[in-house]
């Protein structure tokens, strides 16, 4: 019964009330025990205390009550060993010992949820930013493979470009002159040609009248008898004309 009383104490003890007594039994935790009922324990420092259920109810309802109070209860429920002085603290100890404990789980429990809590949040930022970093790297990535698709189009067009152009430049350089181009060709130099020679020839001729002039004016009659022959434009169209023959042969053309 000793251990019985001890424990319903310890788990009551922060909601004894004096409204628990009725008569001379005290009702704790849907269990009534007798005033009377011894309780016998060991303190902390290995001392053995011995006090009535009643003597212990009247001094845990109101750990704070001052010696004089308390003494006032103790007579009104006609308890006969009050808990001492020297002994309430031991006493106080003992039976709130559990609730201590109770209170220092509850408070570690607290400590332990704050800390997942504030572990969650700060998992949770991490991931968060992980997220933002991976999010703002494919982005990077995808504006650098347009912009590496882009160059690599240009090149190919460029490429292309330059082919066609090199391609086109090698098949006009490659393209055999035809007879007919070779005639037309043969006929624009015969035909600058023989410009060049009639305009050297008409300005020989005005120098020539010059000088006789000049010679008739100042009285002087030459002795030379011998006449000065004129310029033959038609040896200069017989050069044209063979050097024509000469590449329409089979052997200059080839050539």
């Amino acid at each position: 019964m000793s251990s019985t009383a001890i424990d319903r104490l310890k788990q009551s003890i922060s909601s004894l009330s004096l409204s628990s007594i009725s008569g001379n039994t005290i009702k704790l935790n849907s269990q009534t025990f007798d005033f009377d009922t011894p309780i016998t324990f060991s303190t902390s420092g290995g001392k053995t205390l011995t006090y009535s259920l009643i003597s212990l109810f009247l001094q845990l309802q109101n750990p704070s009550i001052n010696f004089k109070e308390y003494a006032k209860l103790c007579k009104e429920h006609d308890v006969k060993d009050k808990v001492k002085v020297t002994d309430k603290k031991d006493v106080l100890h003992f039976f709130q010992a559990k609730e201590e404990g109770r209170e220092k789980s509850s408070a570690s429990e607290g400590k332990r949820e704050e800390t997942k809590h504030r572990d969650d949040k700060r998992d949770s930022d991490r991931k968060r930013h992980r997220d933002h970093e991976r999010d703002h790297h494919r982005s990077s990535s995808q504006k650098d493979s347009h912009r590496s698709s882009s160059k690599r189009s240009r090149q190919k067009t460029s490429s292309r470009d330059e082919a066609s152009g090199s391609t086109k430049k090698r098949k006009e350089e490659a393209t055999p002159i035809t007879h007919e181009q070779l005639l037309e060709n043969l006929k624009t130099v015969v035909d600058r040609r023989s410009a060049k020679s009639g305009l050297d020839g008409q300005a020989e001729k005005g120098e020539n009248k010059s000088v006789g002039k000049e010679t008739s004016d100042a009285g002087v009659t030459s002795t030379d008898t011998t006449p000065e022959e004129p310029p033959s434009l038609l040896s200069q169209e017989d050069e044209d004309r063979k050097a024509i023959q000469e590449c329409l042969s089979a052997s200059g053309y080839e050539a």
